[in-house]
């Protein structure tokens, strides 16, 4: 998939009963923006979406106009019908007139709001009728990103997504941090608009980390995804380290023109992680390009994103197709590869509704930690790594949280503050097994058995019939929810249920899961799956 945006996360101790709308952040309040401590417990208001000016597209309007019937398309939408809106454009595509304003725009970016924020607030409130992030607590889903519509009588906590605190207020990340920790956090810091090689949009450069250098410590990588130093060779690298790869023989890229291709390769495997270009504005050279220094033709780069370099389903290459090229590559005294490889995660996605040719998914994130996707009934493990990939990306934000267990090490991490820390680095402790990444609320919370509100409340729960019970039992105690899915701490209770130290073993499990994480049947598109929290 292939499509572009952002995703970050914040969440902070509890507060006054605040509700922060319409924030909107530019040079002249900046200075004004919390840059230390997020409020994760303050309640977002998506607003309303004043008239915007007259425009042919009519773009802006139908936001705030409440959901469609269902199976239509929403008036907000702008797209020719099967089109997205945001990435694998078409050469016939009118997906821009959704978000944009060419000559009448309210917001930077030619946006028809006044911000990110609002821009997708107007949307993503109910309007499309689908993918609301604002869901209130008791309708929002349990098997997605959460909610930014938790309340404060149920301790909710978000993501605060609406330009009110800087990206350095990520806990773990980096608080005198300048450049892209000083920017301002929103929607679009997480999410890709334009298009993502990642599911969801995820951003393909969150935090600037595609295009910061690679840091091991600990066999943990806390640093970004630039690769700084290669030499292109025709012998591939060692084990586990990286090197650019002169693939053997030509191939002719037009009639009567040939090169060679050179790839990256870790170790023995070729990689086909999309390369990232960026721009070479202002002198600044491309984020992946080939430095060299030949006798004739001086020194240069062939950087990526120009003609010299190419994408296809093989991966990223750099190309030295014409004459001048195979010189640089056989002649040159100095040549040196810079490689930014962008952040991708998979997520199992099952569709559950069709408009139009527009497809609505769910996320199956179980198959995070159980490395199988939903509908593999063998043992073979088809979707191993992605939940890791996931902790990776939450890490571009909360870069000291992405740690393996200090048990057996004896040493602290972290990049900003020492520590020890729980393991983040497995696909059975992926960052989304215990948080979600928009928001919380008792509503969607879980006990130690996997059971919600709703559980509860059923006839023969624990509550039947009493909501109120029911919800005064889920509200998380602490300051703050902290975004996570199991209420209080009984995220521990219910994965610690094997300890060999059998005084604080929880022996208290269903039949049907006597050890690990709980099981629950989930509805995907009418078609319900046991899978495992």
């Amino acid at each position: 998939m292939f499509s572009f945006m952002m995703v970050f996360m914040f969440v902070a101790a509890a507060s006054a009963a605040t509700t922060i709308t319409n924030t909107q952040p530019d040079e002249a309040n900046n200075g004004n923006l919390v840059d230390t401590a997020p409020d994760h417990n303050v309640e977002l208001d998506p607003g309303t979406v004043e008239p915007t000016a007259e425009n042919a597209n009519k773009t802006g309007s139908g936001a705030d106009t409440g959901a469609p019937a269902t199976g239509e398309k929403a008036e907000v939408i702008k797209n020719v019908d099967g089109h997205k809106t945001h990435g694998e454009y078409q050469n016939n595509t009118n997906s821009c007139a959704s978000c944009h304003q060419t000559h009448t725009s309210k917001g930077k970016q030619l946006l028809f709001a006044d911000t990110t924020y609002q821009t997708c607030a107007a949307c993503h409130d109910g309007t499309l009728g689908f993918y609301n992030v604002f869901e209130t607590g008791e309708n929002a889903s349990l098997d997605g990103a959460g909610t930014f519509g938790g309340s404060h009588a149920n301790n909710m906590s978000i993501h605060q997504s609406n330009d009110a605190v800087l990206v350095k207020a990520a806990p773990g990340g980096n608080k005198n941090g300048t450049g892209t920790w000083a920017a301002s956090f929103n929607c679009a810091s997480c999410h890709a608009p334009h298009g993502s090689y990642s599911d969801r949009l995820l951003h393909y450069n969150p935090n600037g980390m595609a295009t910061t250098p690679i840091n091991m410590q600990n066999g943990v990588n806390i640093g970004g995804n630039q690769i700084q130093g290669l030499v292109p060779s025709v012998t591939k690298p060692a084990a586990n380290t990286y090197g650019l790869v002169i693939e053997d023989g030509t191939h002719e890229i037009e009639p009567g023109v040939f090169g060679k291709k050179i790839f990256l390769y870790k170790g023995n495997t070729k990689l086909t992680t999309p390369m990232l270009y960026g721009y070479s504005s202002h002198g600044t050279p491309h984020f992946t390009h080939l430095a060299y220094t030949h006798p004739t033709h001086g020194t240069g780069r062939i950087e990526y994103g120009n003609a010299d370099v190419h994408f296809n389903n093989e991966g990223g290459y750099f190309e030295a197709e014409t004459v001048k090229g195979n010189e640089i590559l056989t002649g040159s005294t100095s040549l040196v590869g810079q490689v930014s490889l962008a952040y991708t995660v998979d997520m199992d996605l099952q569709v559950v509704q069709d408009i139009d040719g527009l497809k609505i998914y769910k996320n199956n994130q179980s198959a995070y930690w159980t490395e199988k996707t939903l509908n593999n009934t063998g043992t073979t493990k088809d979707f191993v790594g992605q939940g890791v990939k996931m902790s990776e990306y939450c890490a571009s934000c909360h870069v000291d949280y992405l740690a393996k267990s200090s048990t057996g090490t004896g040493i602290k991490s972290g990049t900003f503050e020492k520590s020890f820390r729980h393991t983040t680095n497995s696909a059975s402790y992926s960052c989304v097994r215990c948080h979600f990444a928009h928001g919380t609320d008792a509503e969607i919370m879980m006990d130690a058995e996997g059971n919600t509100v709703a559980d509860l409340t059923a006839t023969g729960g624990k509550y039947e019939g009493d909501k109120t019970a029911a919800l005064t039992y889920m509200t998380d105690t602490n300051p703050s929810s902290a975004l996570k899915k199991f209420t209080n701490m009984t995220v521990c209770w219910a994965c610690h249920n094997s300890s060999k130290a059998t005084t604080i073993k929880n022996t208290n499990r269903p039949e049907n899961h006597p050890n690990g994480m709980p099981l629950t049947d989930v509805d995907f598109g009418g078609s319900t799956k046991t899978i495992q929290r």
